[in-house]
């Protein structure tokens, strides 16, 4: 898949950078759906995982 070829050059890339993540977005992210021919990276600190048990933490201390 295209997508890890790119995202093995981005994560060597960002190898000094703390918790750096390289995620797959958009329609081509999705298997089955019809996408355009266009690779969707995000590249963050974090990632989706980190950012939605951080906000679980704060629903459940308010």
């Amino acid at each position: 898949m295209r997508f890890h070829r790119v995202a093995g050059h981005l994560r060597a890339a960002l190898e000094d950078v703390p918790s750096a993540v390289v995620e797959h977005v958009g329609s081509t992210s999705v298997p089955g759906l019809c996408a355009k021919p266009i690779i969707g990276v995000g590249p963050g600190r974090g990632g989706a995982a980190a950012h939605l048990a951080a906000q679980r933490s704060h629903w459940l201390r308010a």
